[in-house]
């Protein structure tokens, strides 16, 4: 009998030693690293499809979505995010080293964020999806789900970047570039022989970018066209503000057209794209249409459609 007691007890010792290796036990230096790298690298994969999904699904919408797509893309998009879900979950109960609790914790702040501002906006985004066929609301509706994760996201980062720094990890990528948007672009376009000229002005600043490349001369045939993208714009950062968007009518060289019809289309994040179509008169206190104001970073975006 005394034998039997100590094989129990010998067997019960084993066990705890086993779930405390298994469940208490923190990592190695070594494993932790690896087990970051391979948690971070999962939240990636999840958030690529996410945003593979969002961005098709708004890509798609403009042609008409039917209840199979949407089906589809909600179906593509809750792998992702099922996936990603369960990285933030791992990392969150890693077993730290003592000498990398403060990364630890740097981890656990980025994780709350990819939670709270990032999967649950954009999940309750896809849950509403089906219920709107406008493809200008459901872009807006994507905007206000980014919009969220923007607000928090630089201080986010700056978490991420202290936990790769300190694990050697800066190779990898941002699980968030996953689903990043595109940046904001528009076009001015028209087709009688004069020049217009696209200008976005800072709505605080008062500050005017205008196109960049040459351009376009008065009395050339065929359609004319100037783009701004709202990113780098020849050293002025144009990804962060609010910007008016407006179509000039500069010149009529060779030409006594009094009016020009100018059509301005507006990329937003989402992809989606919005077009406005106006007459635009020469005569001064007239000549400039005000289309947009529009969020840079966001995509929010108002009309304007005054001249002045």
């Amino acid at each position: 009998m005394y034998i039997g007691v100590v094989v129990l007890l010998v067997i019960a010792m084993g066990v705890a030693f086993g779930a405390w290796t298994l469940f208490v036990k923190p990592l190695s230096a070594s494993e932790y690293e690896i087990a970051v790298e391979d948690g971070l690298m999962q939240l990636s994969e999840g958030t690529d499809l996410m945003g593979e999904a969002v961005r098709g699904l708004v890509g798609d919408a403009q042609a008409g979505l039917s209840a199979q797509d949407i089906s589809r893309y909600q179906s593509d998009f809750a792998a992702g995010e099922k996936r990603a879900r369960e990285a933030c979950a791992n990392l969150d109960s890693l077993r730290t080293p003592d000498e990398y609790t403060r990364v630890q914790r740097d981890l656990e702040r980025y994780t709350s964020f990819m939670v709270g501002d990032v999967l649950d906006p954009y999940a309750s985004f896809m849950r509403e999806a089906g219920s709107v066929t406008d493809t200008e609301e459901l872009s807006r509706r994507l905007v206000r789900a980014s919009e969220r994760s923007s607000q928090r996201g630089e201080s986010a980062r700056g978490y991420l970047d202290s936990v790769l720094g300190e694990l050697y990890l800066t190779s990898l990528d941002d699980p968030m570039s996953g689903l990043a948007l595109l940046p904001v672009s528009v076009t001015v376009s028209w087709q009688q022989p004069v020049d217009v000229d696209l200008i976005v002005k800072d709505a605080v600043g008062g500050q005017s970018y205008g196109h960049l490349k040459d351009r376009d001369a008065t009395g050339g045939a065929g359609q004319q066209s100037e783009t701004i993208v709202f990113r780098d714009h020849d050293g002025e950062d144009l990804s962060r503000g609010t910007y008016q968007v407006i179509a000039f009518y500069a010149g009529r060289a060779g030409t006594d057209s009094d009016e020009v019809q100018v059509t301005v289309t507006m990329t937003l994040p989402t992809g989606a794209v919005i077009e406005r179509q106006r007459l635009v008169d020469f005569d001064t206190g007239s000549d400039e249409w005000y289309v947009f104001e529009v969020d840079s970073l966001t995509g929010q975006y108002g009309d304007l459609d005054w001249l002045e």
